[in-house]
Formats: structure tokens, sequence, C-alpha cells
């Protein structure tokens, strides 16, 4: 009994020592402003809080600022500051879960893991505050309505603001822009450029190889093409759907808008098959359609040269991190620091499950040497303590060869004639003795009895 609640005492001072992550304290979003694919622009982030960027409306009700409230391995959760009143009078919250991969240091790729909410036709999750304080990640990351969850497509990057000449090194292109093309672009009204015009996914300007920066030559093509009016973009991210379309970010090396531009990438033969969305992808992108987006446009290329990777799968495929959807195309660099925060975000839980193991591993070894030293000991003392108690009364006994077994000091009055047969009936011997012998016997000290007694 002793021993289990030793036991009992351990685990619940073990669960005491389990380090468990329920803030933000992960989160490497540094202060200051990143750029976001969702909303196109600059976010200002302060300890955790996005001050600026992401406030929205509905029914005239804004929500202003977000505070990343709990998180684990590759998700945030970022709660509103305040609340708006919504149906029957009750109060809301809202929420966003983002799914993140790590990319480069200034740079990450993330999808929205919530419904579409019906009020403003966006990926945000809207509680009650009388079920807004549960400490789960997954309660605010299991969308369940609609479109489950974010198609393969709806990806988004952050980039830390005036980093995009960075953020593109070892980001290569899918296979589909690793060349040199002439290219057409249609807005929907009217087409631009034609065989004259080039876009070179191969080399920079020094004329290396590059392949991760698109160089427009505005010389055979002046119409400016995704905002780019330095005439180069940068890759930052991208992903395939089922291997025949892929969706890729590029950054404006300007750093003006439009910050971002999602590219979607189809192939047939010799030919290129692309549609822009500003911002991040749509969720319905094809290659071939313009998006909703009024500044979206078709692009058609064809190839004059290609720089393909005499082996793409291991420098530029790979699949992520993120467990839902799988992406692909982001680079094995990418992988391996992603694996590596992680497991750094892990060692407080790591430490502090080794900590309780070896604490409750010694509790039971002092518990066991407890009962050794008492218990044991205590159990012997019983034990004594019985055999004596129990044990009969053994009385010495009488010397071997004593001539009878009454004491002859009890003999307290004169012996008459008929003690002969008294005395002779208890004599060992089976002899009679003589009165005499009784007699002097009886009147001689006792240890000259005592001593004359083995001659009898």
């Amino acid at each position: 009994m002793f021993i289990s609640w030793m036991i009992n005492v351990g685990l619940m001072v073990s669960i005491l020592f389990t380090v468990v992550d329920c803030t933000c304290n992960n989160l490497p979003l540094t202060n200051g402003n990143w750029w976001d694919s969702r909303v196109n622009k600059a976010i200002t982030i302060n300890t955790g809080t996005v001050t600026d960027g992401w406030g929205f409306s509905i029914n005239s009700q804004q929500f202003d600022t977000f505070s990343c409230t709990i998180s684990d391995d590759s998700r945030w959760v970022f709660r509103s500051d305040n609340t708006i009143e919504l149906l029957f009078g009750a109060n809301y919250y809202a929420f966003y879960c983002l799914q993140y991969t790590y990319l480069t240091d200034n740079s990450y790729m993330y999808y929205v893991q919530s419904d579409i909410e019906q009020f403003n036709g966006e990926r945000v999750y809207l509680v009650d505050t009388s079920s807004a304080n549960n400490n789960s990640v997954e309660a605010y990351c299991s969308p369940d309505n609609g479109r489950s969850g974010p198609d393969i497509r709806e990806y988004h990057v952050f980039v830390k603001e005036n980093t995009q000449n960075s953020v593109h090194q070892n980001q290569y292109f899918p296979d589909p822009l690793l060349g040199v093309f002439s290219y057409t672009v249609n807005d929907g009204s009217n087409t631009f450029c034609g065989a004259e015009s080039v876009w070179d996914g191969c080399y920079d300007t020094s004329n290396s190889i590059d392949r991760t920066t698109v160089i427009l030559n505005y010389t055979q093509c002046s119409t400016t093409l995704m905002g780019a009016v330095g005439g180069k973009l940068y890759n930052v991210a991208n992903v395939t759907e089922s291997g025949s379309t892929y969706y890729v970010i590029l950054i404006n090396a300007d750093g003006v808008d439009p910050i971002f531009t999602c590219l979607a990438v189809s192939q047939s033969g010799n030919t290129r098959y692309i549609s822009t969305n500003p911002g991040g992808c749509a969720w319905n992108q094809t290659s071939t359609s313009r998006t909703g987006n009024a500044d979206s446009v078709l692009i058609t290329m064809t190839a004059y040269e290609t720089c393909l990777f005499t082996t793409t799968t291991s420098t530029t495929t790979t699949t992520t991190t993120t467990p839902a959807p799988t992406t692909t195309g982001v680079t094995l660099e990418a992988d391996t620091k992603a694996s590596e925060n992680s497991d750094g975000s892990n060692t407080g839980v790591i430490v502090g499950v080794v900590l309780s193991l070896l604490l409750l591993i010694a509790i039971i070894v002092i518990a066991f040497l407890l009962y050794q030293k008492y218990f044991k000991k205590r159990k012997a003392h019983i034990q004594h303590m019985t055999l004596k108690d129990q044990g009969p009364d053994i009385k010495r006994p009488l010397p071997p060869d004593s001539d009878f077994t009454l004491s002859e000091l009890n003999l307290k009055r004169e012996p008459t004639m008929s003690d002969d047969l008294v005395i002779d009936s208890l004599s060992p011997r089976g002899k009679a003795l003589p009165m005499e012998r009784v007699l002097s016997r009886a009147s001689a000290p006792y240890e000259t009895q005592s001593s004359q007694r083995n001659y009898l």
C-alpha cells in the first residue's frame, strides 16, 4: 500500500513537471513588417500580435488586431482581440489557424485551415465567446463545412519586408518555367507582346544560370507585366497539383504593389499556359482561365531553350512538411530547416518528459529502499514476538541418572512406614528404597545430595 501511494505521488509530480507549449513562444515571425500574399500587402507584427493588415468587417463591425494564442509544431492560432455582435445578440471572436512550412529564414508558406465563413466568404473561423476558451489547437484547425479544407493551390506566403532579394535563393522554378520563352499576354480584352518578346527563367543579369528569377525584356515588349516595373520577379514557393499544374508565387523585385503574383502553369509540348492572380493563388484557379480578379491575365509561352536540371528529384522537388494538403516543389534545404525548427520547439517538452521519468524512477527506488529497511525489519520483529508468545513452556529436563522425579527438597514432613510404597512407586528404576536411605538423603545438605545423585 505504501509503494502504491509513493507511485501515485510520483506520477502527480511528473505531471507537474511535464512541459506543454500552449502559447505562441515559438512564433518565428519577428517584430516588424512582413509581406503577406493573402492580403497582398505588408502586415505589422508586434510580440505575436498582428496590429495592422488583417482587419476586416462584418455587418459594419470591425475586427482589427489578432494575437497568436496557441500553437504547435506546424500551426499558429490567431484570435481577434475584440468581439463583434452577430447572431441573436451573441458576441463572436474571429480565429485564423495557419498551418505553416519553413522556406528560408525570412519566408514561410502557409494554409488557412478554417472554413469559408458565410458572412464574408473568406477562410476564417467565428466562435461565440462562450466556446472560445479551448486550449487545443485542433479545436480551431478542423474545417468541416463546404469545401472541407483549403485546396492545395490555396497557399500563401510570408516574406520579411525588403528581403525579396534573398528569399528566392535555392527556391527553384518547376520544370515548365525553366527556360527562355517568347510570350503573348491576354487581359480579357486585348493581346500584347508576341514572337520577339523574351521571358528568361534561366539566367540572371550577368548571364549566369539562376533558375529562381524571371527577367522580362521590355525592349522587345514594353507592356509591364505583373506590376514588375523593373522587369524582374523572384520565385518564393511553388506546389504541384496532380503532377500536371504548378502553382508558383512570385515576388516583385521592386518591392511595390502588387507584391505577389500567383501563376498557374501547365505544359503541352513546347508550349506553356499560364494564368495570373495578384496575391496568393485563387481556390479555383486554372492555367487556361482568368480568375475573378480584374488584373488576372492569360500568358502563352513558347520555349527558345530550356535549362532543366539533370536530376530534379535531389535538387528541386520534394514533399513539404505540411501534413495536409500535400505540396511539392519546396527545396530540400527548406524541409531540413523546418525539421530543425520543429525539433527546437520540442526541446522543452522532451527535457520535461525526461526529467519527469528520472524523478519517477528515483521515487520508486527510494520507496523500495524504505520497504527493505522498514517493512522487512518490522516483519521479522513480529514473527519473533509470535514465536515467543505462542511457544511451549519448556522446563529443564531431569538428569538422566536421577533416581526419582520429585525434588527431595519438597519433603517437609517426617517419613512414615507407609512412605515406602509411595517412594517405591516414584522410583524410575522400579526399585523400592529403604526408609533409612530416604531419611539419610533428606537430612543431608543439598550440595551433598546433588553430588551423590549420580552414584545411587
